[in-house]
This record gives C-alpha cells, sequence and structure tokens, in this order.
C-alpha cells in the first residue's frame, strides 16, 4: 500500500460508522500524514521506528500532552490498516487532571438568562440549550444544521452516552429560531460564555464555563427528581453513573423511560425554564 492509501484507511475509520468530530478528523489526517512523512514508506512501522519517532518528537520539543495525542492518533491509523500497534496507555506519560468548574449560584443563572437581549444570537441560542438540556461545551462542537427542526432538538451526546431526541420547550423556542443550529468550535463557545458573563454583569470567574451550568442545573434537578431521570435526561451512561454514585448499576438496566414523556417530566420541574418564560 501506499501512504496515501494508510491515510485513506484511516480517513475512512473516523468517518463510518459514527463520525469522528471535524477537529478530531483534522487532528488524527494530519499527525498520521507527519508520521508517514517521516517514516518514508508505506506502512507498516516497526516498534523500533515508532520509537524512534516518539523519541524524535520529545527531543524535538514536544511536551507530553502532544505526545499522547500523537500515540492517540498513530493507535487509530495502525487500528484503520490492520497493523498491531505495540504500545499500551501505561507506556505515555499521564494526562493532565480535567480542571473543575465551579458551580454558577441560582441566582447568577437568572441574571445570565434575564440578560439575554445584549447577546449575540448565538450565545443566545447556546445559553438556552446549556440551561435547558445540561449540554456540556464539547457537546456545541457536534450540532449540525437540522439539530433543531422547531418541535425537536437532537442532542449529540459526548462521553459515549446516547444520542437523544428532547422536546424543544415553548420558553426556549423563539432563541432557537433565531439562530441556525450549527457546529460551534470550543474555543469559540468558550469566548462566548466570558462574553455572556461580562454582558450579564456577573463579571470574570476564574474557571468557570458552560459546565458550570450544567452542575447548577443538575444539582437542582436532584432535589425534585429521581436520579436515574436526571442521569437519562442529561446523557449520562447510567450504569457507570450509579457506580460512581455507590448505587446499585442493575438498577440503570430497569431505567427505560420514553424520551418525550421523560422531557415533559424534567419540564414540569425545571428550575430555569421560569427564567426564560418572563
Amino acid at each position: 500500500m501506499s501512504a496515501r492509501a494508510d491515510l485513506g484507511a484511516l480517513e475512512l475509520a473516523l468517518t463510518s460508522p459514527r463520525p469522528a468530530s471535524d477537529h478530531t478528523l483534522r487532528g488524527y489526517l494530519q499527525e498520521a500524514r507527519s508520521f508517514l512523512a517521516w517514516l518514508g514508506h508505506p506502512g507498516p512501522a516497526t516498534e523500533q521506528e515508532l520509537r524512534r519517532y516518539f523519541l524524535a518528537r520529545r527531543e524535538s520539543g514536544v511536551g507530553p500532552n502532544a505526545i499522547r495525542y500523537t500515540h492517540y492518533a498513530l493507535k487509530k491509523l495502525f487500528q484503520a490498516n490492520g497493523w498491531p500497534y505495540p504500545f499500551k496507555e501505561r507506556d505515555f506519560p499521564p494526562g493532565p487532571e480535567r480542571p473543575f468548574q465551579p458551580a454558577l449560584t441560582l441566582e447568577e443563572v437568572r441574571a445570565l438568562v434575564q440578560r439575554r437581549d445584549l447577546y449575540t444570537p448565538r450565545q443566545r441560542a447556546l445559553l438556552a440549550l446549556a440551561t435547558t438540556y445540561l449540554l456540556r461545551g464539547e457537546e456545541f462542537t457536534r450540532m449540525r444544521p437540522g439539530d433543531f427542526t422547531g418541535e425537536y432538538f437532537l442532542k449529540r451526546t459526548s462521553k459515549g452516552g446516547v444520542r437523544r431526541r428532547h422536546l424543544v420547550p415553548p420558553e426556549i423556542r423563539p432563541h432557537l429560531e433565531g439562530w441556525e443550529v450549527q457546529p460551534v468550535p470550543h474555543s469559540t463557545a468558550s469566548l462566548d460564555f466570558k462574553e455572556i458573563l461580562k454582558k450579564a454583569g456577573v463579571g470574570e470567574k476564574e474557571g468557570y464555563g458552560w459546565h458550570s451550568i450544567r452542575r447548577t442545573l443538575e444539582t437542582e434537578l436532584l432535589k425534585v427528581l429521581d436520579d436515574f431521570t436526571v442521569w437519562s435526561f442529561g446523557g449520562w451512561k447510567k450504569e457507570a453513573r450509579a457506580r460512581r454514585q455507590g448505587v446499585p448499576p442493575i438498577l440503570g438496566t430497569y431505567h427505560t423511560p420514553q424520551d418525550l414523556e421523560e422531557d415533559r417530566r424534567v419540564f414540569r420541574v425545571h428550575p430555569f425554564l421560569p427564567f426564560w418564560a418572563g
């Protein structure tokens, strides 16, 4: 095979049957392209060639996080082409701890929503989605045109959760109709959140992000709904979440609600929807 065919196999693996995000597709293909150019011949590469490549990357000043990213990309390249990949996760430096995003207060969320006229149409739409559906910031990058149909919103859940069609409550519908739903890069969404805080008069809050809204909404919903309903609505894998919370995982398999009926139950006690009604 040629290097071009090797890349083609990787691109196919990243786009079918479940497509990776555009960011992952571009990044992995660039990593693979750089490796194959360094290798100088079509794959597969030997274990010694791989070791020399990682050594050359480190000696050129590339940090541990970038080395790990290269590892993930090359592992996918090897798998896509049916080549044995010799390294395991333990062979690489551990990744950084995920930064903790503190929760906003209920009054801060109210202030963000009430000052919505100060925001751009995209910022209003992102805020409406985040305060309604427990969206993660990463899930903004997964949105596609057509995910909002007026009556429904398709949430492309990250973290291995289940993709889900949600009802759109009337309180937020006008704010979604004012902007065509499309992918929003993570950096753009982060800047939008900071601008929303500033425009709302909440001010800069170090370490806060879209997940801060998710934390607040989860806390409030758990006061009035059972755990599995909240976890299902938020797109968590229920069995894994149950293990982390010390709940028997088997209970998660018994929670099989009808999604739209579950939405109606949540919306009846949703703490943030009244903020949008005013």
